[in-house]
């Protein structure tokens, strides 16, 4: 008799009609899920084999047509060290430290790269303190040489401030000038723009030695004229190529001259241009005063684009005095504003190929727009209190629940209480286990706590009432409980009671 008995439990039971359904509802979610599949494979395929490949260093054939730098950040030494109305700036090419030309506190003030206050520095030996310095340039060893225009001289200084000595041209005490710009070329070549009697360009050896003078005052009335003359340069940098650039502010433009002083061209800028730079990618950068921007033009003089713009606001300028380049970066000072506005040239993408014409039937991947769609309606809540499940275990509607709503949430006391409850399905086809539709919902406790307070709630309200309000649908509170029907009505919160369940979801 036992062998017989356990012949028996071996033999497979005869699926019920619901066990059949719910098999051939996985089937075909397991067949449409392995389409997708088989679609996103297809379409990760074509696209690593017909993707754009990006060309390096393709050069779009239009040089006028540049994007313009983008503003980074401000600083203006606050509130250690308030600048005002500051002139020269220049980035230290080993530390990459930005040294500003404090103008009117008579000092120079020393930032990190990101406008970091680290210091400043003003002693100048014997003869006191700097009074105004305007511009600032580094020789070949990294130390700081800074124009005053008050003192009418060159001052030279550590990285770290500390003041080393005057410049004298010629070993001469008594020479008669009052340099301006200033800027080094490659071979420790000290070039500076003298404002004194004659406007001019003074070059000197590493010694400080004056080995080049060239240039004149004068006043140029109509574009083109009086090539070699100036009035009051304010700029000036040398290529790689050992070219001059010098800005000459009142006659609106920029000379270039070889070498060896020859005038070479014009490059006409209008507006009244003083602090230059040769910078990223090779293109003049000037700081034009009237105009209250930078212009940027290439080699050869063609306006590429500008920026900036009047105003007091964040990217704009007041009277701009002077700039200097670091790889992308540009930083200018913001006279009129009392500070210094960092700016950037966006990183730009190479020309690519394109692929070869193709049409890929992209409806195949609609089904996709569903997936979505179909998992957030699968995970939408309904918090359920224990009256109401009680009601469903009187009337025996349990299986409503698993056909038209699937998953109830409860608190873990009411979970407890019915986990154990099962429903003997008609005609033989089984039973449903209460715990198979119930799960332990997941709350907020500090929200359950403040609703509680709020609408005077029991614990196990105030914990459906939580529950409800997470989620990116809208929850449904199933519930017999007039309190927490009130409560959620307030919150927005749809709430149905068993009879508004049976109407909505049985008769449908």
């Amino acid at each position: 008799m036992a062998e017989e008995a356990g012949a028996e439990a071996r033999e497979p039971r005869e699926l019920t009609p619901e066990e059949k359904r719910r098999r051939r509802k996985k089937t075909i979610l397991l067949i449409v899920l392995l389409f997708l599949l088989a679609a996103l494979i297809f379409a990760l395929v074509y696209y690593l084999l017909t993707r754009e490949a990006p060309i390096p260093r393709v050069v779009a054939p239009d040089e006028r047509v540049v994007p313009p730098p983008r503003f980074l950040f401000l600083f203006d030494g606050t509130p250690k060290a308030p600048m005002k109305k500051p002139v020269g700036v220049a980035v230290h090419p080993k530390t990459e430290r930005a040294y500003v030309a404090d103008t009117y506190n008579g000092r120079v003030s020393v930032f990190t790269k990101r406008g970091t206050y680290l210091f400043s520095f003003s002693d100048v030996g014997k003869e006191g303190k700097l009074k105004k310095p305007l511009y600032i340039a580094f020789d070949k060893h990294g130390d700081v040489y800074v124009t005053d225009r008050r003192l009418e001289g060159i001052y030279i200084f550590t990285p770290r401030g500390d003041f080393v000595r005057k410049f004298i041209p010629n070993n001469d005490p008594k020479f008669d000038w009052q340099p301006t710009a200033l800027t080094f070329d490659r071979k420790g070549n000290l070039y500076v723009t003298d404002i004194q009697k004659i406007h001019r360009v003074l070059v000197f050896d590493p010694y400080g030695l004056l080995k080049l003078e060239f240039g004149t005052t004068g006043q140029a009335l109509r574009e083109g004229e009086k090539p070699g003359e100036f009035a009051f340069p304010n700029g000036i940098v040398v290529d790689k190529t050992s070219k001059i650039f010098v800005a000459d502010s009142n006659n609106r433009r920029i000379q270039v001259f070889s070498p060896k002083g020859k005038f070479l061209y014009f490059i006409p800028t209008g507006g009244l241009p003083r602090g230059i730079d040769i910078g990223y990618k090779n293109r003049i950068h000037v700081v034009d005063v009237m105009a209250h921007n930078v212009l940027v033009l290439s080699q050869k003089g063609t306006p590429l684009c500008t920026f900036g713009e009047l105003g007091i606001e964040i990217g704009q300028f007041y009277f701009p005095q002077s700039l200097d380049t670091m790889g992308r970066w540009i930083y200018v000072t913001d006279y009129g504003n009392s500070r210094v506005e960092v700016w950037a040239w966006p990183i730009e993408v190479a020309v690519p190929i394109k692929p070869p014409p193709f049409k890929f039937p992209w409806c195949c991947l609609l089904p996709l727009l569903l997936l979505p769609l179909w998992w957030l309606l699968k995970k939408r809540k309904f918090p359920t209190r224990e009256e109401f499940l009680a009601k469903i275990v009187e009337n025996r509607k349990l299986d409503l629940i698993q056909r038209r709503i699937r998953k109830v949430y409860v608190v873990e006391s009411t979970y407890e209480r019915f986990k154990d409850y099962r429903q003997e399905l008609p005609a033989g086809r089984g039973e449903i286990k209460m715990e198979d539709v119930l799960r332990v919902g997941k709350y907020n406790v500090d929200v359950a706590k403040s609703f509680e307070e709020r609408f005077k709630l029991d614990e196990e309200s105030a914990a459906l009432l939580a529950m409800a309000r997470g989620g990116l649908f809208r929850s449904r509170i199933l519930a017999e409980h007039e309190p927490l029907r009130e409560a959620a009505k307030e919150l927005g919160i749809e709430h149905l009671n068993y009879e508004e369940f049976i109407e909505k979801y049985e008769k449908k």
